[in-house]
């Protein structure tokens, strides 16, 4: 079941995604947008997999285990990247009112 819940996310996450790189394309800004949201995203991999690793030392190693820990690290990385394209896209592009 949660292997399902995570593919799901997984799925929407890279339509996201891309939905997101198709807006970005048309402005100048893409560049500093999504280098912002790299450096988050690859923070956010190093974590995960320090826990997906701590994870598989304390508990059990199962091959069931293993998938599910596997499958969670990844949805966790895609929405991370989606809302850090989203937030920089925010802050990065917002236009200052005076």
């Amino acid at each position: 079941m949660v292997q399902i819940i995570c593919s799901l996310i997984i799925l929407g996450s890279s339509v996201g995604y891309l939905i997101l790189l198709g807006k970005l394309k048309r402005k100048k800004e893409a560049e500093k947008v999504l280098s912002y949201a790299s450096q988050v995203t690859f923070s956010c991999y190093l974590l995960s997999f320090a826990v997906y690793l701590f994870y598989c030392q304390t508990s059990g190693i199962t091959v069931k285990k293993l998938i599910t820990a596997f499958f969670v690290k990844v949805a966790f990385i895609c929405v991370v990247h989606v809302f850090s394209i989203l937030y920089y896209r925010i802050k990065l592009l917002k236009k200052p009112n005076r």
